[in-house]
Formats: C-alpha cells, structure tokens, sequence
C-alpha cells in the first residue's frame, strides 16, 4: 500500500489488536433486622441506635410522630 508523501511501508506494515474484557459480579449482601418479639407485639421501648437513644416511634401514614406512644408504657 502506498500512499504519497505519506506511507510508504510495504512489506513492513504490521497490525496488532488487543481487548482485554472484564465482568465483575459481586454478590450485594445486606443486613436485614427481625423484630424481637416486644417489637412483634407492638412494644417498641426498648428499641435504641446504636449510640443507646431511644428512636422515635412514627406514625406510618403520617411519617410524623405518633401522639399514641408512650415509651414508658409496656
């Protein structure tokens, strides 16, 4: 193949190819918590962070706290 001005190999032209693929398939693992057996029965006062704070209790249809719930209650 000659091009003028501008190649001129011949014999000497030479191609390389390389590809080098990689699949990474990790498995997700993930922590999911059971509820005690207060928390199954709806005892949620002894349920803390892990810094030992109570967590608030939330009304789930409102997402605000539940006016219901006494911590100091069984």
């Amino acid at each position: 193949m000659v091009i003028p001005r501008l190649y001129k190999g011949g014999r000497k032209t030479f191609f390389s190819f390389s590809y080098e693929g990689v699949r990474d398939h990790t498995a997700r693992s993930f922590l999911q918590t059971i509820a005690t057996m207060q928390e199954r029965t709806g005892d949620f006062s002894a349920t803390v962070d892990q810094a030992g704070a109570f967590l608030p209790v939330y009304d789930p249809s409102s997402t605000r706290p539940n006016p219901g719930f006494d911590s100091s209650a069984p």
